[in-house]
């Protein structure tokens, strides 16, 4: 016969084993999305400083570790730069110093954050770049470079690598450079493409705001800890 202590603690490593190994063998998971109507973002230059802001509504689909799942749901972008703009060959290119990018769905009467890429520039990597006098820029957000890029999500626990990109069309008056920044347009946010390591979480359960993989592993351990201090053979 097997006592309960070393049945607890079999159950014990079984479950361990189990958190860990869905973290070893992550899937990836990923987020599209396209323009619902003609919403535009907005880039403002200024004296010292530009920003590009604009709330936009989206059709989405996440796919990839969970079954692909249309949503709909609101681009928000809010982000600023002190940095000059300059030419790349036939490219203008306006570095980008730091902001956020949010993908917002509406569940029943509750606005829940899909997904929210937080970005820093350091290294100056990350920049709209667009032909000049073309209608086109686009932004591509990764991590790598650790530090740079940070996703949450009020479904999904996720972990680098990651990466966000947002297109841009129909940029009016059209790309160019005026005095230290891009020139101030509007433009539609025609596509979204995001994707990380997908670690847990499920679209029907909003994950608790503690949440993280290491929270759950530990809690856990302390459960079948205590479990297996009261077993009685």
């Amino acid at each position: 016969m097997f006592s309960r202590s070393k049945v607890l603690a079999a159950v014990g490593a079984a479950v361990l084993c189990g958190v860990f190994a869905q973290a070893s063998s992550a899937a990836t998971v990923t987020f599209t999305g396209a323009e619902l109507d003609n919403s535009v973002l907005t880039f403002t230059p200024g004296g010292t400083s530009a920003t590009l802001t604009g709330s936009v509504p989206v059709n989405l689909i996440v796919a990839g570790a969970i079954p692909s799942t249309p949503l709909t749901g609101t681009l928000i972008v809010n982000a600023t730069t002190t940095q000059a703009a300059f030419m790349s060959g036939s490219n203008d290119v306006q570095p980008l110093d730091s902001g956020t990018m949010t993908l917002d769905v509406l569940i029943g009467s509750n606005t829940f954050d899909l997904l929210t890429a937080s970005f820093t520039n350091a290294t100056l990597s990350y920049d709209l770049s667009g032909v000049d006098q073309g209608i086109q820029l686009s932004v591509n957000l990764t991590n790598p470079p650790p530090g740079s890029l940070a996703f949450s999500s009020d479904f999904f626990s996720l972990t680098a690598p990651e990466s966000f990109g947002l297109t841009l069309s129909n940029v009016t008056p059209g790309v160019g450079i005026s005095g230290n920044f891009l020139s101030g347009f509007t433009s539609d946010a025609v596509g979204v493409s995001a994707s990380a390591t997908f670690l847990g979480g499920s679209l029907s359960t909003p994950l608790p705001a503690a949440f993280t993989p290491s929270i759950l592993v530990l809690g856990i351990a302390a459960g079948l800890v205590k479990l297996r201090r009261k077993a009685v053979c």
